[in-house]
């Protein structure tokens, strides 16, 4: 699990980035201890002002991209913010105008602990208000808030700690409210994987009985919105949707765990007279690149769902402009049916609403739960509940 902390300035040396990196230390030693802390500094991600004219001449800026993106990969949000003259700072201000050009969700759903100080005795307590009316219709989900007056009598900035008890009790009890929020997420972090890279093997021991060598249904239907270029397949398996791809002018990746179903992957492509690169690998490991490709392909990718967060961000980011993320996945309805399909553990399925979540660097063109006749191998057979995407990377 991963939360994010940063202060809406771009001060080296700002009172809300001492704040902001107090408070995250405190959540990991008293409430979340195995959470991973990014801090994120505005200074390092300053911009020209926000134009529709420099958009136009130049796309949105890469910086822009990278603090939506830091945002996108995390499971939560720590923010300080910063007072200038009764608003936010010019420099977050800024950053988040050319952030809100990617997706006006710039928040992207996360549970956010918002906070503010200042030297005075309102505690940046304008800007905290700001934040608190508007950062929720840009996908913020506030879990609580914070202002601490006269920081520098309330702050020992050489012990990095509040000295104010009271003050200390209530920044507690905003980050026990996170924790809180965040216990069935943390719960879902800890599920392992359905099968290891040997369990793999075996299964696809006999060539193409398990899933059939077919591509799948929902490739097939979306495969006209594919753009021309290289296209990536993600838990390729024996390569069906691949191969499929390969036949159809693309330069073809596939990625799986399984180096026995690669290799029969590589024997259908010579059978079908076409190439595939393979790669034998976990995708925690992948690098997907930014910017690469034409196209994802992610069917029965049934990963934990920490791993299957990031790799959904990933995928937007590895996505040219224009590309597009194809997805099937079991639905947790799915345990409901008789037929044959999926893992047993709910928290490896995939709900709409949890790939909005976690697609939000997308304009999604289709986002729905479905019930069709699955046809393929022996393992996926029969009336099954799927969740279906079909998403693009803005142009």
């Amino acid at each position: 699990m991963k939360v994010l902390a940063f202060a809406a300035s771009s001060s080296q040396h700002s009172i809300n980035k001492s704040l902001v990196r107090h408070a995250a230390e405190r959540l990991r030693a008293e409430f979340l201890p195995d959470v991973e802390l990014e801090h994120l500094a505005l200074e390092d991600l300053e911009l020209p002002v926000y134009s529709v004219d420099r958009e136009r001449e130049g796309g949105v800026h890469p910086r822009a991209r990278a603090f939506f993106d830091a945002i996108g990969s995390a499971d939560a949000l720590l923010i300080s913010y910063a007072e200038h003259n009764g608003n936010y700072s010019a420099a977050f201000k800024n950053l988040f105008d050319w952030a809100s050009r990617i997706d006006p969700r710039v928040f992207q759903g996360k549970p956010t602990v918002a906070l503010s100080t200042s030297p005075g005795g309102r505690g940046g307590a304008s800007a905290l208000k700001l934040a608190l009316a508007a950062a929720p219709r840009y996908g913020a989900e506030i879990v609580s808030s914070l202002s601490i007056p006269r920081f520098h009598d309330s702050f020992d900035r050489e012990a990095g700690a509040l000295r104010d008890a009271a003050l200390a009790g209530k920044l507690g009890a905003a980050l026990k409210r996170l924790a809180d929020h965040l216990a069935p997420t943390r719960r879902q972090d800890a599920i392992t994987p359905a099968f290891s890279a040997a369990e793999w093997d075996e299964r696809y021991a006999q060539p193409f009985a398990s899933y059939g060598a077919e591509p799948n249904d929902f490739v097939r239907a979306v495969a006209g919105r594919v753009p021309p270029g290289p296209v990536l397949v993600i838990a390729a398996g024996e390569g069906r949707d691949a191969v499929f791809f390969a036949e159809r002018g693309h330069e073809v990746t596939a990625v799986d765990l399984s180096r026995v179903a690669l290799d029969h992957a590589e024997a259908l492509a010579r059978e079908r007279g076409v190439t595939l690169t393979t790669v034998a690998g976990d995708l925690a490991d992948f690098d997907l690149g930014e910017s690469r490709w034409a196209a994802i392909v992610s069917v029965w990718a049934h990963v934990p769902p920490a791993l299957r967060r990031t790799v959904h961000a990933a995928c937007a980011r590895a996505l040219q402009p224009g590309g597009v993320f194809i997805l099937e996945i079991y639905a947790p309805a799915q345990l409901e049916l008789p037929g044959a399909g999926g893992p047993s553990v709910v928290e490896l399925l995939l709900d709409v609403d949890a790939a909005r979540q976690e697609l939000q660097g997308l304009e999604l063109e289709l986002c729905q739960e479905t019930r069709r006749l699955v046809a393929e191998g022996q393992h996926h057979r029969g009336v099954s509940a799927t969740t279906q995407v079909l998403g693009a990377r803005p142009a």
